[in-house]
């Protein structure tokens, strides 16, 4: 696949969870969202890929449903790699080639995610 290509469907990818996510949300819940998709590349930063999503998979409520969007990206752009396995499971376990390839993909994922939400945002 080509980059512009794999970009594109990042895109829409991303635009399509955020316009459904926001759909019958108050404003405090969808303000919440965007705040907390501008903090997972500044924490995959600090604390790794592997810590960020722990934590979003911890929390109930916006921070989960954060988590299953970029899971449910990073598990079908790599079918080969999960199998079927738990996301996180398989993260924790990969190696680190692999590990930085995924970071880099959910960091741009969650780029676009940002931008949309700022843009569907009031």
């Amino acid at each position: 696949m080509s980059k512009s290509m794999l970009e594109q469907g990042r895109a829409a990818y991303a635009y399509a969870q955020v316009e459904e996510y926001l759909q019958g949300r108050i404003e405090d819940q969808q303000k919440e969202y965007r705040a907390y998709l501008k903090k997972i590349p500044a924490m995959i930063q600090t604390n790794g890929l592997g810590q960020t999503m722990a934590f979003y998979f911890s929390k109930r409520g916006t921070h989960r449903d954060i988590y299953q969007q970029i899971a449910h990206w990073v598990e079908k752009k790599n079918d080969s790699m999960f199998q079927g396995e738990d996301f996180l499971e398989v993260l924790v376990n990969m190696d680190s080639s692999e590990y930085r390839m995924i970071a880099v993909e959910v960091v741009a994922l969650t780029n676009w995610m940002r931008r949309f939400a700022d843009g569907l945002i009031k």
